[in-house]
Protein backbone atom coordinates (compact mmCIF):
# COMPACT_ATOMS: atom_id res chain seq x y z
CA UNK A 1 0.00 0.00 0.00
CA UNK A 2 1.17 3.51 -0.85
CA UNK A 3 0.39 6.22 2.12
CA UNK A 4 -0.31 9.67 0.34
CA UNK A 5 0.63 12.72 2.57
CA UNK A 6 -2.04 15.53 3.13
CA UNK A 7 -0.92 17.69 0.48
CA UNK A 8 -1.57 14.50 -1.83
CA UNK A 9 1.25 15.83 -4.12
CA UNK A 10 3.68 13.27 -2.77
CA UNK A 11 3.76 9.36 -2.13
CA UNK A 12 5.65 8.60 0.87
CA UNK A 13 8.18 5.58 1.23
CA UNK A 14 6.48 2.25 2.48
CA UNK A 15 7.48 -0.90 3.77
CA UNK A 16 4.94 -3.72 2.86
CA UNK A 17 4.93 -7.09 4.51
CA UNK A 18 4.39 -10.25 2.18
CA UNK A 19 4.16 -13.65 2.88
CA UNK A 20 5.56 -16.83 1.01
CA UNK A 21 5.58 -19.97 2.57
CA UNK A 22 6.41 -19.17 5.96
CA UNK A 23 8.73 -16.47 4.97
CA UNK A 24 7.88 -12.78 5.61
CA UNK A 25 9.48 -10.18 3.17
CA UNK A 26 9.29 -6.53 2.44
CA UNK A 27 9.05 -4.89 -0.66
CA UNK A 28 9.79 -1.07 -0.75
CA UNK A 29 7.95 1.21 -2.81
CA UNK A 30 9.52 5.21 -3.31
CA UNK A 31 7.84 8.32 -4.55
CA UNK A 32 9.55 9.89 -7.96
CA UNK A 33 10.54 12.94 -5.62
CA UNK A 34 12.00 10.74 -3.13
CA UNK A 35 13.80 8.73 -5.89
CA UNK A 36 14.74 12.00 -7.91
CA UNK A 37 16.77 13.52 -5.05
CA UNK A 38 18.96 10.44 -4.29
CA UNK A 39 19.27 10.20 -7.91
CA UNK A 40 20.55 13.90 -8.51
CA UNK A 41 23.00 13.13 -5.22
CA UNK A 42 24.13 9.48 -5.05
CA UNK A 43 25.29 6.93 -7.86
CA UNK A 44 22.36 4.74 -7.80
CA UNK A 45 21.46 1.53 -9.46
CA UNK A 46 18.57 1.52 -11.53
CA UNK A 47 17.20 -1.25 -13.54
CA UNK A 48 14.37 -0.32 -16.63
CA UNK A 49 12.18 -3.20 -17.01
CA UNK A 50 10.07 -1.53 -19.79
CA UNK A 51 10.81 -3.82 -23.21
CA UNK A 52 13.37 -2.02 -25.44
CA UNK A 53 11.49 -0.01 -27.84
CA UNK A 54 9.88 1.56 -24.58
CA UNK A 55 13.19 2.02 -23.12
CA UNK A 56 14.63 3.74 -26.61
CA UNK A 57 11.49 6.55 -26.62
CA UNK A 58 13.12 7.71 -23.36
CA UNK A 59 15.10 6.52 -20.08
CA UNK A 60 16.28 7.69 -16.99
CA UNK A 61 19.97 8.62 -18.23
CA UNK A 62 21.88 6.12 -16.41
CA UNK A 63 19.34 3.31 -16.40
CA UNK A 64 19.99 -0.14 -17.43
CA UNK A 65 17.42 -2.05 -19.55
CA UNK A 66 16.60 -5.33 -18.48
CA UNK A 67 12.68 -5.91 -19.83
CA UNK A 68 10.02 -8.07 -17.39
CA UNK A 69 9.92 -10.54 -20.28
CA UNK A 70 13.25 -11.43 -20.00
CA UNK A 71 14.46 -10.64 -16.67
CA UNK A 72 17.87 -11.82 -15.60
CA UNK A 73 19.06 -11.43 -11.82
CA UNK A 74 21.89 -9.08 -10.62
CA UNK A 75 24.10 -8.73 -8.43
CA UNK A 76 22.98 -9.20 -4.50
CA UNK A 77 25.27 -6.99 -3.09
CA UNK A 78 23.66 -4.07 -5.42
CA UNK A 79 20.61 -1.71 -3.84
CA UNK A 80 18.57 -1.64 -6.96
CA UNK A 81 15.82 1.00 -8.22
CA UNK A 82 13.76 -0.60 -10.29
CA UNK A 83 11.52 1.61 -12.76
CA UNK A 84 9.06 1.26 -15.56
CA UNK A 85 6.24 3.29 -16.88
CA UNK A 86 3.98 3.46 -14.63
CA UNK A 87 5.37 1.05 -11.26
CA UNK A 88 3.10 -2.06 -12.31
CA UNK A 89 6.18 -3.71 -14.27
CA UNK A 90 8.55 -2.47 -11.68
CA UNK A 91 6.25 -3.81 -8.52
CA UNK A 92 6.50 -7.57 -10.00
CA UNK A 93 10.00 -7.28 -10.91
CA UNK A 94 10.64 -6.30 -7.34
CA UNK A 95 9.02 -9.10 -5.85
CA UNK A 96 10.78 -11.26 -8.02
CA UNK A 97 13.82 -10.15 -6.40
CA UNK A 98 12.83 -9.68 -3.40
CA UNK A 99 11.45 -12.97 -2.72
CA UNK A 100 15.33 -14.21 -4.24
CA UNK A 101 16.91 -11.64 -1.19
CA UNK A 102 17.77 -8.66 -3.62
CA UNK A 103 17.97 -5.05 -2.31
CA UNK A 104 15.32 -3.35 -3.88
CA UNK A 105 13.15 -0.49 -4.15
CA UNK A 106 10.09 0.08 -6.50
CA UNK A 107 9.54 3.71 -8.37
CA UNK A 108 5.93 4.67 -7.92
CA UNK A 109 4.76 6.35 -11.01
CA UNK A 110 7.69 5.32 -13.15
CA UNK A 111 8.68 7.19 -15.91
CA UNK A 112 4.61 8.52 -16.60
CA UNK A 113 5.51 11.04 -13.51
CA UNK A 114 9.40 11.15 -14.30
CA UNK A 115 10.53 14.82 -14.82
CA UNK A 116 14.23 14.79 -15.08
CA UNK A 117 16.15 14.41 -17.95
CA UNK A 118 15.57 11.48 -20.55
CA UNK A 119 18.02 9.74 -23.30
Amino acid sequence: RIFCSKSRRRLCLVQNGKTRGNRIWKLASACLLEFYKKYQTENLSILNVREGYEFQMGHVLTAKNLPLSTFETGDKQETYYVICQSGTRSAAACQFLSAQEFDVTNVAGGMNFWYGEVE
